[in-house]
Parts: structure tokens; sequence; C-alpha cells
């Protein structure tokens, strides 16, 4: 699968989800974050009567830049995982509601990662445009890493 090349935007978006403060040199945690974190937001929202309103998201603030030749040792983002929901509610804590911010982004659809976040990483800068520290995963339809029926779109934030 090729990146995509459409400039693409979205709207701001309702959700449910939780927040994660983390380093660079914490990133090993975010699959023991998720593997937490989405069930028990699913939990919740079944537990309210709420159906998602689309596919989970885990959005990634970046503080400072985690790329380039050398990561910044200490460096800091905030690893969002978020379920949309199509109207407010008041989920229990730690969970909260939140509203993820409009989004002017590149892709790529795939089933896997590793190399596929510096394609599309790369491919943004060959277009000419100027990432932000923003990133999304979003997962249109998941079924384990490397699954050939597995779809999740990386995307990269530009400005």
């Amino acid at each position: 699968m090729k990146p995509d090349p459409e400039v693409r935007f979205d709207k701001a978006l309702m959700a449910v989800g939780s927040r994660h403060p983390l380093t660079f040199e914490q990133f090993t945690r975010v699959r023991k974050i998720a593997g937490e974190a989405v069930p028990q937001l699913h939990a919740c929202l079944a537990g309210l009567g709420i159906r998602p309103a689309g596919p989970d998201i885990f959005e990634y603030h970046f503080q400072d830049s985690p790329h380039g030749p050398k990561r910044i040792r200490g460096g800091k983002f905030t690893l969002t995982i978020a379920v949309p929901v199509s109207e407010v509610v008041a989920p229990p804590a730690p969970l909260e509601f939140m509203t993820l911010g409009s989004f002017r982004y590149l892709q790529f659809l795939t089933n896997s990662f590793g190399d596929k976040w510096r394609q599309i990483r790369d491919f943004a800068e060959e277009q000419g445009f100027e990432r932000s520290l923003v990133e999304r995963e979003v997962y249109v339809d998941w079924k384990g890493t490397g699954h050939r029926d597995s779809k999740v779109a990386l995307q990269v934030g530009i400005k």
C-alpha cells in the first residue's frame, strides 16, 4: 500500500478517552496501556448504552519532536486513546469526555506499523509539507498486527 497523496481534514471529534503522559523512553509501554484502556473504554460505553461513532483512535501529541537522526533524551508526548461518540456523555474517572481537535493530515492505510510510519513521514516531507507534532493511528478494522485483513490508517499531521 502506498501513502495517500490527498491532503485530508477532519473536523473536531467528540470522544471518550484517556490521556497518558509519557517520555520517549516509555514508548514501549503503549501496547500495555492500550491493552488496558481500549477494553475499559468499550465497556464504559456499553454500560452507558452508547455505541461508538467510529473506530478507535490513538493520538500522539509530541511536546518534543521524536523525528530526526537522534531522539531527544527525555522527550515528552501525550498518548490519547479515544473512541468517538455522537453525544456528550459523562464517563467515570479516569476516563473523560473530550474533543479531539480538527486535524489536517496525510495518511497511509496499512496492516502493520514499523517502517510504515517512516514511509508516511518521509512522504509528507518529500511532498513539501511541514509536519505538525500530532500523529494518529485510526484502527479502521483491526484484527492484529500484520493480519492481512487488518486496516489501520497512519495519519501524519501537517501544517
